[in-house]
C-alpha cells in the first residue's frame, strides 16, 4: 500500500511566512503568564526578603550575617508558604550558628546561656519540622528550660533569665518566645509559673511593658503584640483578653501602631498578628492596610519590600518579616514551613505598567455630563463606631493589575487570534489538496 503524503500547498506556507514577518516587525509576541508574578501584598514582600538575603542565606549587617533578624526571615516566609528551598536553607545555616548565637561561644562565660536566642532559634527549627533538642549537636529545650529561674531569692520565679558575664537582658518579650517553644515542643509544656511570670507583668491598661518589674509600667506594643500570642497559645485568655483591648485602644484612626521611634510597620505588623490570632478582625484589616500603604511599589528599586515607615527605612529586613506575620494574620505558635511551595515570589509591575499606559476614554463633553449631584443626594457616610478606617480601598496599594479586559484590546491579542485562524485555513487547503500516491 502507498504511504499518504501530505505538502502544504504554496498558499498556506506564504500565509504563515507573510504573518511571521509582521509579527517580527512589530516585535510583538504573546505574553505568557508568569506563575512566580503576583499583586499579593505579602507574597511580594515575602519574594523581595528573598532577593536581600546574603549566599548564606543571612540577613547582612556591618557586622556579618545576623542570625536573629534571619530567623524573622524564616518566620516571614513559613507564614505565607513560599521560598521552601530558601526556608531550609536557613534552618540549615542558623543550626551552625547555635553555639554563638545562644551560648556567646568564644567571648562569654563557658556556661553562658540566653533566654530570648534559645528560645527563638528553638521555634525556627519548629516551625521548619527539625529537633530544637539536636541543634548543632545542643539541646535547646533542656537549655532553655535550665534559664528557667525556681528560687525567689534569684529572681522572679518562673522568669527565663539570661546566664553570662553581662547580665541578664530577658524580658518580658523573651519569655512569650520561650513560652511560644516550649508549646510548641514535643512533650514539655511551659510551667504554670512561667506564664504567671509573664502575665503577672500587665500593666494596668492591660498591655504588657518592654521590661521586667519597671519602676512605671507603660505598656508597649511591640511586647504586647507577641505576649498576646503567646497567652493566647497557653489558654491565658483573660489577661490575652485585656492587652488585645490595650492595643485597640492605641490604634490610630489610620490602622497604625507607633512604637517610641515613631509610627511603623515592625509595631503595626506585630499588633495585627496579635489582633488576628484574638479575633479582632476589623482591627487586623485596618492595621494590614495600612502596612500596604508604606509598601514599595513599582516605582522603587525594590518593589515588595516594607520599610520602618515611608520617611524613615531602618532596617528593611526585619520591618518586612515583621510586617508579613501582620498581613496575613500568623501566630508562631502555628505557622509552618509544611506544604510551602518553592515560588519565590515577584511584585508584577509589567501588569501595573500596562494599566497606567492603557489609554483613556474620550472625555465627556460639557453637554453630555450628567448633572452633579446636589447635596441633599449624597449618600450619607457611614459612622465608625471606633473612630478607625475599615475601608482598605481608600489605602494605597503597591500596585495595580487589571483583573478583566483592558479598554483596548492589545495587538498581540489581535495578532494571536489571526495566527490561529490562518493556522485553521492553511490546515483546511492542505488537507484538501494533499497528494496521494496511486495504489
Amino acid at each position: 500500500m502507498a504511504r499518504t503524503t501530505a505538502r502544504p500547498t504554496g498558499t498556506a506556507l506564504a500565509l504563515l511566512t507573510t504573518l511571521t514577518l509582521l509579527l517580527a516587525s512589530l516585535g510583538v509576541r504573546p505574553a505568557l503568564a508568569d506563575p512566580d508574578l503576583t499583586d499579593d501584598p505579602a507574597e511580594a514582600a515575602a519574594g523581595w526578603l528573598v532577593t536581600a538575603l546574603t549566599d548564606d542565606p543571612a540577613v547582612g549587617s556591618d557586622f556579618g550575617p545576623s542570625v536573629g533578624p534571619t530567623i524573622d526571615v524564616l518566620f516571614a516566609l513559613a507564614a505565607v508558604g513560599v521560598a521552601a528551598g530558601t526556608i531550609d536553607d536557613i534552618a540549615a545555616w542558623v543550626t551552625t550558628q547555635v553555639a554563638a548565637y545562644t551560648q556567646g561561644d568564644g567571648f562569654d562565660a563557658e556556661d553562658a546561656a540566653y533566654a530570648g536566642a534559645t528560645a527563638k532559634l528553638a521555634l525556627g527549627l519548629l516551625v521548619t519540622d527539625r529537633d530544637p533538642r539536636d541543634a548543632g549537636g545542643i539541646d535547646l529545650i533542656d537549655q532553655l528550660l535550665s534559664l528557667e529561674i525556681d528560687d525567689p531569692d534569684a529572681g522572679i520565679v518562673g522568669r527565663f533569665s539570661d546566664r553570662g558575664e553581662f547580665g541578664d537582658f530577658s524580658t518580658p518579650l523573651t519569655q512569650s518566645l520561650a513560652l511560644l517553644a516550649l508549646h510548641r515542643a514535643p512533650g514539655v509544656e511551659p510551667s504554670a509559673q512561667a506564664i504567671s511570670a509573664l502575665v503577672d507583668q500587665a500593666c494596668d491598661d492591660g498591655g504588657f511593658p518592654s521590661q521586667f518589674a519597671p519602676e512605671a509600667c507603660t505598656s508597649s506594643v511591640d511586647t504586647t503584640g507577641l505576649a498576646v500570642q503567646a497567652l493566647v497559645a497557653v489558654g491565658a485568655t483573660d489577661a490575652a483578653a485585656g492587652a488585645v483591648a490595650w492595643l485597640q485602644s492605641v490604634q490610630a484612626a489610620d490602622g497604625s501602631f507607633s512604637s517610641p521611634d515613631g509610627v511603623n510597620t515592625n509595631s503595626t505588623g506585630l499588633a495585627a498578628a496579635a489582633l488576628s490570632v484574638a479575633g479582632a478582625s476589623d482591627s487586623a484589616a485596618d492595621a494590614a492596610a495600612w502596612i500596604v500603604s508604606q509598601q514599595d511599589g513599582c516605582d522603587t528599586d525594590s518593589p515588595g519590600a516594607i520599610p520602618f515607615n515611608v520617611d524613615d527605612r531602618g532596617s528593611v529586613e526585619l520591618a518586612t518579616s515583621q510586617a508579613i506575620l501582620g498581613l496575613v494574620g500568623a501566630s508562631l505558635a502555628t505557622i509552618t514551613r509544611e506544604g510551602a511551595s518553592d515560588t519565590i515570589p515577584t511584585l508584577d509591575c509589567e501588569a501595573a505598567e500596562e494599566i497606567d499606559q492603557a489609554p483613556t476614554e474620550e472625555p465627556v463633553g460639557e453637554g453630555d455630563r450628567e448633572p452633579a449631584a446636589e447635596p441633599d443626594d449624597q449618600e450619607p457616610v457611614a459612622e465608625q463606631d471606633d473612630g478607625q478606617s475599615t475601608a482598605e480601598e481608600d489605602i494605597p496599594q503597591p500596585t495595580r493589575v487589571d483583573s478583566g479586559l483592558s479598554p483596548s484590546v492589545p495587538t498581540w491579542q489581535v495578532l494571536t487570534l489571526l495566527l490561529g485562524a490562518l493556522l485553521l485555513f492553511g490546515g483546511a487547503v492542505t488537507g484538501l489538496q494533499q497528494r496521494r500516491e496511486p495504489r
